[in-house]
């Protein structure tokens, strides 16, 4: 009994740890699209998409890099926790020094003179600019932190805690993902309610880097249980050494000599693509990045976009409420799902249903022409999509933690968050070259279109080759049936 406590004893923890993390990271996140939005002015996204791609750009560089880190589970997760702490502190303040200042751009005329305004003019830009560059450093450096404590979680913990059993993984990872859901579909409505009534920058701010430090004691005390429960774990913790799982067969994924000349390469970042490469799930990631490109969801570029068309910022956040409640849909289709079918198969049957929904709003942007209409149809389009996206990820996260080696789940899960990373670069970049909302349906379709290809690499790379192997199985099965038969046959006469 007591060993049935300690065993339940770090999944709540972790559970608590994700629900602070989920919900201090959206109201976190929506807020900081709606003080862009407000610094950026009514006819521009330049912000939101230049600030949201100096972060993609920052995890796309360094979270690879990061995830090689040779700290143990407990003080690596907690360093990139902490460390958030001053980046958000630093951003907080940015913030309410520019959203200060916006009030008394309307300056009196005629109580300065006109070479003093200029000058005043002239130095309040240099402040602005030095401000948000360092909004900008502060954001990135939050956003690679914030990934490698994900991967962390997703790749390592969650295997760890699950024991590595593909009943354990799948509970864990839909609690995970409706904890997600739940804090997005309520802490936007929040946001957007706080944002219209004046919501101060500072207290999001504090209560933010509050819940970075429960967050830390929570996994803290996870791991000591774990510890505590498992010597073999102690034994790997306290030495730093990491123990990979065997191998169904030998050379399945590396052979020894592969590995000991793949560590002594002087290119880290070939050499982890190399190992990416070698995964048994690649294409499962690869199409699953694809998605990130599509901006046809309630990010910071479709926000801003939706309040140009007339939409506040309130009924914005409740329709991303509903959007996310789709979403937690998902993760009980999901679980329905796997009573009939494979892995694999409902990795494909959620991108197919996500290509499906997305397919009105982009025709709604395509052929409606009153900016509200296209709103509509954009929102009718995204709600239900996020049922097939939802089914899609946790597919996709459990076809990984199965398949990955222990010594390689950091270094993979880098490699898939940088690749994810720059896929979603993308869209950003465009949208800065069109920041205007007439030129949206641009990056609208491009999207669109990668989903469609996410589609095609899921069917050929992970379902084919699935059903391939299901189908020789079978046949050997029924020729060792007809062999085993035959041979009974024999014996009788």
């Amino acid at each position: 009994m007591i060993d049935d406590v300690d065993d339940k004893r770090p999944r709540l923890l972790l559970y608590t740890a994700q629900l602070l993390a989920e919900f201090s990271s959206w109201l976190w996140a929506f807020s900081t699209v709606v003080w862009l939005s407000e610094l950026a002015g009514p006819s521009s996204l330049y912000l939101n998409s230049s600030y949201a791609a100096t972060q993609e750009l920052a995890t796309l560089l360094f979270v690879p890099w990061l995830m090689r880190s040779a700290l143990n589970r407990k003080n690596f997760t907690a360093s990139v926790l902490l460390a958030q702490i001053p980046c958000i502190f630093a951003a907080s303040l940015v913030f309410a020094y520019n959203l200060g200042r916006l009030p008394g751009d309307a300056s009196v005329p005629g109580d300065a003179s006109e070479g003093e305004e200029d000058a005043a003019d002239s130095d309040a830009s240099k402040t602005s600019k030095l401000s948000l560059a360092a909004l900008y450093l502060s954001g990135g450096i939050a956003s690679v932190l914030q990934q490698a404590y994900l991967i962390s979680i997703q790749r390592d913990w969650t295997v760890v805690i699950a024991k590595n059993e593909d009943k354990n993984l799948e509970t864990i990872n839909v609690t995970m993902k409706q904890i997600h859901l739940a804090c997005i579909i309520t802490v936007p409505t929040l946001a957007g309610f706080a944002a219209e009534h004046g919501g101060g920058v500072l207290p999001i701010g504090i209560l933010k880097m509050a819940c970075l430090v429960l967050q830390t004691g929570c996994i803290v005390k996870a791991h000591s249980i774990l510890l505590s429960s498992d010597a073999g774990l102690m034994e790997r913790e306290e030495s730093g050494e990491e123990v990979p799982d065997e191998p169904d067969e030998p050379g399945e994924h590396f052979d020894n000599g592969e590995r000991e000349s793949s560590s002594g390469s002087s290119c880290k970042v070939i050499e982890d693509l190399h190992i990416y490469r070698k995964q048994d799930m690649m294409w499962a990631g690869v199409a699953f990045a694809l998605l990130y490109t599509n901006v046809l969801c309630f990010g910071g570029m479709m926000t801003a976009y939706l309040n140009r068309c007339g939409l506040g910022w309130d009924t914005i956040g409740i329709w991303q409420g509903l959007s996310n409640f789709s979403g937690l849909m998902g993760t009980f289709c999901f679980v329905l799902l796997q009573r009939f079918t494979s892995v694999e198969s409902s990795l494909l049957i959620g991108l197919l249903f996500q290509f499906s929904c997305i397919s009105i709003a982009i025709i709604g942007v395509l052929l409606a022409r009153n900016p509200l209409m296209t709103a509509t149809l954009m929102i009718v389009g995204v709600i239900p999509s996020r049922i097939g996206l939802w089914v899609a990820d946790l597919a996709t996260i459990q076809l990984f933690q199965r398949t990955v080696d222990e010594d390689l789940r950091g270094r993979v899960g880098g490699v898939q968050t940088s690749i994810s990373s720059s896929m979603e670069f993308l869209p950003l970049a465009l949208g800065m070259v069109f920041s205007e909302v007439a030129d949206y349906w641009k990056v609208m379709l491009i999207g669109y279109m990668h989903v469609g290809l996410a589609v095609v690499v899921c069917g050929a790379g992970v379902w084919l080759p699935y059903r391939n192997r299901k189908l020789l199985g079978q046949v050997i099965r029924s020729e060792s049936t007809n062999d085993d038969t035959e041979e009974a046959a024999m014996e009788l006469t």
